[in-house]
Formats: structure tokens, C-alpha cells, sequence
């Protein structure tokens, strides 16, 4: 598969470039080949989707089944890591990123080439065909040069390469709705560019990063915090409200759901402000009180610690009972990691692993400043006041997204 994989890689690479020239010609005006060029065009970047589509698939069969000949495999994965951050670990890397990034691109592109079809009765837009097929392109020839199908130099060390964060769930989850949010961003600006309307695919990428956002928010808790990619993200995200928001007829649903959102998103940026961090150190079956960000009083109980070993990590981990004021009690798991390769040899040690608390007010993030011990642990607690608006405010973006993509063309957002 992983043969099949680099071949479909390569003619994807092909069919573009025809694609490209293709869709110059028929833009040209080669007389009566206009036509056939134009569809032929069309047809290029079908063929690559699908093409690049298998070429995702290639890799990601590479990375479940440990072709660890491969060097991209060899160095984020072993074969002890579960079966879901195998799979993960695609996006772990800029080639794999890349590669579904293009492979997403095509697949977009082919959609928005059909719906475009449709709105001018039937015949193809040559400028459209080109510039998706350039932009799928240079998308192919970047994977192409950082190879991810090249073979591994030594098959002794497997698993050197994967960041620890990657083995988080979200960490992964939003780097995929990022992904999807770009490629689509891509493909609506190919549409503006070549004359086609394209509000619909603006406002559907603007909605989809929203959930991207919003994902990647919710990684920085538990996983590195914001990277030059989600700050570029967020002002992009920014840029398309405020264009969107400047046309003229957006209807009254549109705009107070997006309200609704703004007024959401702000709070909980007021209570990023209004944060605060707390050392806490508790021995086993020790309880203790601190106050949070507004004055209220937080019980946190140790019940523990407990150490054992999963398939790829050893692991110490502490409970902790959570409880605000008189409410419900809440149940924190933090976790002080070292990360195993197929033999046993640590490839990452002293990762710790934050237990969150969600509330309606308040979330907490409680994280070890150090190894735990028999004896206790010491604990750094964030209290992040309002962080729950942020789901109401991606739910306010992206239902005033749809509500968008229902409304007539020449709408406003």
C-alpha cells in the first residue's frame, strides 16, 4: 500500500500540472478546444482528488500496520502506540499535514467546480480549473520535496520523532478542523479570484474555523500553548467576519446569532484576564482550601497516588476530589507521564498531563510542578474564569455560518 500510496502521490502531481495548463488554454480561448480544455481541466482535478485521497490513505495504512521502512513512520509511531494516535500521528508532521491538506483541497475544489457548473448553466469556468488545480499543485510539489514516503535510514528506533502532546486526543482533533477550515478558505479564494460567487464557501470556511478555534483553545489547556499557526489562523478567522459582516442585506438571524457569539467570545477573553494561578501542595489523604478568582473557596483532596504502566507510557497518576463552595464534587485525574518505544527505552519523560474541571464559571486546570511521590505532590492550579462561553460562542459563529449558507447569494453575513 505504501508503494501505491507514493505512485498515487505522484500522479496527482501530474494530473494537476495538466490541470493547470489545461485550464489555461480553455481560459485563452484555443477555439473550439476551448471547450475540451476546459473540461479537461475539470476532470484533472477530480482525478487528483481521488488520487490524492489514496495517497492519505497510502501513508495512513503505513502508519496503522508499522511499515516502520518508512521513515515518517519510524519516527511517529511504535509499535506499542495505540491504534488512534497511529493514525493520528499523520497530521503529526508537516508532510502528512500537507498531504491531506492538498488531498482536502482537491476534494473541496471538485465540489465548488461542480456547484460552479451548475450556477452558469452548465459550462465550466477554465480560470476556475486553473486556479484550483495551481493552487492542489503547489500543495503536491511541497510534499513531494519533504518525501513522506521516503525510506527510513535505520529500522532500530521507532517512535523518536512524535511529540508527547500528540498522544492527547484533542491535540490531533484540532489540527484536523484546521485543516479542513484552510483547505476550505483555499477554495473559496480560487472562487473569488476567478469571478465565481463564492460567499457561501467564505462563510462555510469561516464556520468551520470556528470549531478549529475553538478545538485549538481547548488543546492549550492540556497541550502546548498557541503556536504563529493558530494566531494566523485567528486573524484570518477575523478578517473574513469583518468582510463578511460589511456586505450589505444580512438578515436579522445572521446577525444576532453572531452577536450572540461576539458578546460570548469577548467574556471569555475577559476571563483569560481575570485568571489566576495557585501553588498547592497536598499529601496523600490531605485536604486543602483556596480561594478562586472571584472569592469563592475550592476544597481539593488527594486520594493518592497510583503508578502503573499502559501500552506505550509508564505513568503516575493522582486523583484528586475537586469542590466548589457547597457544590457537587468533581474528580480530576493528573498524570505525571514517561513515554516507552517498542523496546522499552524512554523517548519522552516528565510529561505532565493537566486534569481539567469544567464549570460553568470557572474551569480548572490542575497540573504537577514535579514527579509525585509516596508522600504527596505539589500542584500548579489555573483557574480560567468564563472558558465554558467559549463552546457558546463557537455554537453563535457557526449557527450564524448556517444560517448564512441558507440565505440568498447576494446576502450579507
Amino acid at each position: 500500500m505504501t508503494a501505491v500510496g507514493e505512485l498515487a502521490l505522484w500522479a496527482a502531481l501530474s494530473l494537476t500540472l495538466w490541470g493547470a495548463l489545461a485550464g489555461v488554454l480553455g481560459a485563452r480561448g484555443m477555439g473550439e478546444r476551448a471547450t475540451d480544455f476546459a473540461e479537461s481541466s475539470a476532470r484533472a482535478l477530480v482525478a487528483a482528488a481521488l488520487l490524492a485521497a489514496l495517497a492519505v490513505t497510502g501513508l495512513a495504512v503505513a502508519l496503522y500496520y508499522f511499515d516502520f521502512s518508512v521513515a515518517f513512520v519510524a519516527a511517529s509511531t511504535s509499535v506499542n502506540l495505540p491504534a488512534a494516535f497511529r493514525v493520528a500521528a499523520l497530521l503529526s508532521q508537516p508532510a502528512g499535514s500537507l498531504l491531506f491538506f492538498a488531498a482536502c483541497t482537491a476534494l473541496f475544489g471538485a465540489l465548488a467546480q461542480s456547484q460552479a457548473r451548475e450556477e452558469a448553466g452548465g459550462a465550466r469556468s477554465p480560470m476556475l480549473s486553473t486556479l484550483l488545480n495551481a493552487a492542489v499543485l503547489l500543495l503536491l510539489i511541497i510534499v513531494a520535496a519533504v518525501s513522506p514516503y521516503a525510506p527510513a535510514a535505520s529500522q532500530l528506533y521507532d517512535g523518536h520523532g512524535l511529540e508527547p502532546a500528540w498522544q492527547v486526543g484533542v491535540v490531533p482533533l484540532a489540527r484536523l478542523v484546521l485543516v479542513v477550515a484552510a483547505a476550505l478558505a483555499l477554495v473559496a479564494a480560487a472562487r473569488h479570484a476567478s469571478g465565481t460567487p463564492s460567499r457561501r464557501w467564505w462563510l462555510a470556511a469561516w464556520g468551520a474555523g470556528s470549531v478549529a478555534l475553538l478545538a485549538a483553545l481547548r488543546r492549550s489547556l492540556v497541550g502546548p500553548s498557541w503556536g504563529a499557526l493558530e494566531w494566523i489562523a485567528l486573524a484570518a478567522w477575523i478578517a473574513m467576519a469583518v468582510v463578511e459582516y460589511r456586505r450589505a442585506g444580512a438578515s436579522r438571524e445572521v446577525t444576532t446569532l453572531a452577536a450572540v457569539g461576539a458578546v460570548a467570545a469577548l467574556l471569555a477573553l475577559a476571563g483569560i484576564a481575570l485568571g489566576s494561578h495557585q501553588r498547592l501542595p497536598l499529601a496523600s489523604g490531605e485536604s486543602s482550601q483556596i480561594a478562586g478568582p472571584f472569592g469563592n473557596r475550592w476544597r481539593f483532596t488527594s486520594e493518592g497516588l497510583s503508578s502503573y504502566e499502559q501500552l506505550n507510557r509508564q505513568v503516575s497518576a493522582v486523583l484528586l476530589e475537586v469542590r466548589r463552595g457547597r457544590g457537587a464534587t468533581r474528580i480530576a485525574r493528573v498524570e505525571w507521564r514517561q513515554y516507552l518505544d517498542s523496546r522499552g527505552d524512554i523517548i519522552a519523560q516528565d510529561v505532565p498531563v493537566p486534569g481539567v474541571v469544567n464549570g460553568p464559571f470557572n474551569t480548572v486546570v490542575i497540573t504537577l510542578v514535579e514527579e509525585p511521590g509516596l508522600n504527596g505532590a505539589i500542584f500548579d492550579v489555573r483557574f480560567i474564569p468564563f472558558f465554558g462561553l467559549w463552546w457558546i460562542a463557537a455554537a453563535g459563529f457557526v449557527a450564524a455560518a448556517a444560517a448564512g449558507l441558507r440565505a440568498r447569494p447576494e446576502g450579507g453575513f
